[in-house]
């Protein structure tokens, strides 16, 4: 039998990101935006790492560039540039967490410390999303998120089958989205779009 769960606030933290550490084949993630997460005391990219030294593929759009903490968290993990792929796209505004294809968070949750309820109750944003195995619920999430990495929406895309480097252009006045797993996210390297 399925369930659907109500997600709030702090919750977010203990019940989905709790979730990510668990994922045994597939982790796919969707956010606008994305800054430095700690769970457990360590960044949530040392997580990520982790995970991919165990085989696990990781997915991410992002709708902007991170910021610096970020960057340097990214850099302290090598099998990051390698292992874990990502899109960014700025017509990104859903927020998903989809674990092994068998469970699904959706949401109004960023992936930063405040839209995850990892602030103090004075500071961290009020979140509402749904944690869920329903199988519809769960592919239409699937099918969503699939759907842009895939570059469904968009005028044009380049997708090498490495997924090395690759770029879809969004066919509206938002500018380009890129798809890319290894990003040039040293201080000193040009941006994706140079």
């Amino acid at each position: 039998m399925s369930f659907i769960k109500y997600i709030a606030d702090e919750n977010h933290y203990k019940e989905v990101l709790s979730l990510v550490g668990k994922a045994k084949q597939t982790v796919w993630i969707g956010t606008a935006d994305i800054k430095d997460l700690y769970v457990d005391d360590k960044p949530f990219l040392a997580l990520i790492a982790s995970l991919l030294k165990k085989g696990v593929e990781v997915r991410l759009i992002h709708a902007k560039e991170p910021g610096t903490a970020w960057r340097e968290d990214h850099e302290k993990h090598p099998i990051l540039y390698d292992g874990m792929e990502r899109v960014l796209c700025p017509r990104v505004h859903f927020k998903l967490i989809i674990i092994d294809s068998t469970i699904a968070y959706v949401g109004s949750a960023n992936l930063t410390g405040a839209g995850m309820g990892m602030k103090s109750p004075k500071k961290r944003n009020f979140k509402a999303g749904i944690l869920t195995d329903d199988p519809e619920m769960l592919e239409a999430a699937i099918e969503q998120f699939d759907n842009v990495w895939i570059g469904k929406f968009f005028a044009s895309s380049t997708i090498n089958a490495a997924r090395t480097v690759a770029t879809i252009h969004c066919d509206d006045e938002l500018g380009e989205c890129h798809t890319f797993n290894r990003l040039p996210l040293h201080r000193n390297a040009p941006s994706p779009s140079q």
